[in-house]
């Protein structure tokens, strides 16, 4: 064998082996952590309050209110607050890391945190099947929603249980920013009501959600390993 078959066979070589290590990455990324049969949060959480309590009334006129102030950069704001992912985390970065924050320099972190949407929605969607809270929009017809309308119920909300839950990695990730971190997940709950889609009292659920599966995550050996690698990953793409 010459030496430029050589290197075209190890060229070769290369691609499948990181064709092959793409997909086993992608494969995992694809299934959660934990589910409902892990962690049922209806042994956990209250059920929400009724549809005719005292309390829904007075959430339903806090979103009033709110509907009758939000201006087109509060909607801009929760509409880009829809998706959910860990770089809608990027701004509660210094300036001079937020161009290193992104998939594509963070390899192991991307994964994680698709995991971690996923383990949410294992986790959470079976407790709204239980709970079925009507949207508010849909028992009052006076509130007019700002965002992307989801085909689930409202308690708990499932975006405060994700920004809470990657609140809480990132933070353990990079502690020296971490005020910074669960500010923007404060901010990105807060966007559920500034939407119109979520009652106050289903942020407050969603953040117990996020800390009790987080809480879950620290006995679960294949989250521990894989969150110390994209932790020792995403550290030294940023220079700390």
């Amino acid at each position: 064998m010459n030496l430029s078959h050589a290197i075209h066979r190890g060229i070769l070589s290369l691609l499948v082996g990181l064709a092959v290590l793409t997909t086993s990455i992608a494969a995992i990324a694809a299934r959660p952590f934990i589910d409902v049969s892990t962690l049922d949060l209806v042994s956990y959480l209250p059920p929400p309050p009724a549809d005719d309590s005292v309390q829904t009334r007075a959430e339903l006129g806090e979103l009033l209110a709110i509907q009758a102030m939000r201006t087109p950069q509060m909607v801009a704001n929760a509409n880009a607050d829809v998706v959910q992912d860990v770089w809608r985390f990027t701004s509660a970065l210094p300036a001079g890391l937020q161009s290193r924050f992104n998939a594509e320099a963070l390899l192991l972190l991307g994964p994680l945190f698709e995991r971690l949407r996923l383990t949410k929605s294992a986790v959470v969607d079976p407790a709204k099947k239980t709970w079925m809270r009507m949207r508010p929009y849909v028992l009052s017809s006076e509130v007019t929603p700002a965002v992307k309308l989801e085909p689930t119920t409202s308690w708990p909300s499932g975006h405060a249980t994700v920004a809470s839950l990657m609140a809480i990695v990132l933070a353990g990730m990079l502690p020296e920013h971490r005020t910074a971190i669960f500010q923007r997940a404060a901010d990105y709950a807060e966007n559920r009501v500034v939407g119109g889609v979520h009652y106050r009292s289903d942020i407050v659920a969603g953040r117990t959600a996020g800390a009790l599966i987080a809480l879950d995550l620290q006995r679960n050996p294949e989250f521990v390993v894989e969150s110390r690698l994209a932790e020792d990953e995403l550290r030294k793409v940023l220079g700390l």
